[in-house]
């Protein structure tokens, strides 16, 4: 690869990932799959799909494509240890509220079935809504009942001019649930802030896979930490002994090192990938 051929690629895989304007109302709604092996299936998943739809499939070398199918958009995303499916739906403004139909699967006219019967391992799924202004009387207690939550962190952003509202719960249909109130944010700055919302939201529980790998060997390094101690004493005892069996000591403490070891390469990865998610 040449210098502008190299130029041109980072150039793409910077700028490809376009952030979708919402001059109104909408929703974005993301699935998330672990790619355990399987990338290739996931793929070829989604092409039979863009095939019945009259599209091109998404090429092998291909990290992120954009499909418009009319009343919304699907965007594909591949990452190293997974891959996102996207549905972008747009409608009318919005005064107040948000649209009646939101958090609704079954009435939005969008593919969720299909994107639920996929191959790949659905790690998480993202539903965020776009409406108007907040509505008046929106209190605590009918956030939790919308978000399907037993708390709903909310914040103002760009001079209180949108306000965001996560739950951190999943919902019944294994959704983690957002919903974005715009006031006076305009469509390019609305769609940039969408974008990083739902960035966020996926990248947030994707660091938290770390979390499972501390737990699943946590309780088997404080095991092996007592029988090294343990091998230690007994060893330190057997060398004052004139017949001792320093060698069978030995060979415990060989086998523990190679445990410890093996939790290593293991769990080293997954660490560093904890930390490379966090840094995003």
């Amino acid at each position: 690869m040449d210098a502008v051929d190299l130029r041109r690629t980072l150039s793409d895989e910077l700028h490809a990932r376009a952030f979708d304007n919402f001059s109104g109302s909408g929703r974005f709604i993301r699935f998330i799959y672990l790619v355990e092996g399987n990338a290739d299936v996931i793929v070829e998943y989604v092409n039979k799909f863009l095939e019945r739809e009259g599209q091109a499939p998404i090429p092998l070398s291909s990290k992120f494509s954009s499909f418009n199918l009319g009343h919304y958009s699907l965007d594909f995303e591949r990452h190293t240890e997974f891959i996102s499916v996207s549905f972008i739906q747009k409608y009318d403004s919005l005064l107040v509220g948000l649209s009646p139909d939101a958090y609704n699967a079954r009435s939005v006219a969008l593919p969720i079935e299909w994107a639920h019967a996929s191959p790949g391992q659905i790690f998480h799924a993202i539903w965020l809504e776009v409406g108007g202004e907040p509505p008046d009387g929106l209190t605590e207690q009918k956030m939790l009942q919308l978000m399907q939550a037993r708390a709903v962190a909310a914040n103002q952003f760009s001079d209180g001019a949108a306000q965001v509202y996560f739950a951190f719960d999943i919902d019944a249909a294994g959704f983690s649930r957002v919903a974005l109130f715009n006031k006076s944010m305009v469509a390019s700055r609305l769609g940039r802030a969408v974008q990083r919302i739902v960035e966020l939201e996926t990248y947030r529980l994707l660091a938290l896979l770390g979390f499972a790998t501390v737990t699943e060997y946590g309780s088997k390094l404080d095991s092996i930490t007592r029988h090294v101690g343990e091998i230690t004493n007994e060893l330190a005892e057997q060398i004052k002994q004139p017949d001792s069996h320093v060698e069978g000591m030995l060979s415990k403490l060989s086998a523990q090192a190679a445990d410890l070891e093996n939790i290593y390469s293991k769990a080293s990865y997954r660490m560093a990938a904890t930390k490379a998610y966090d840094s995003i």
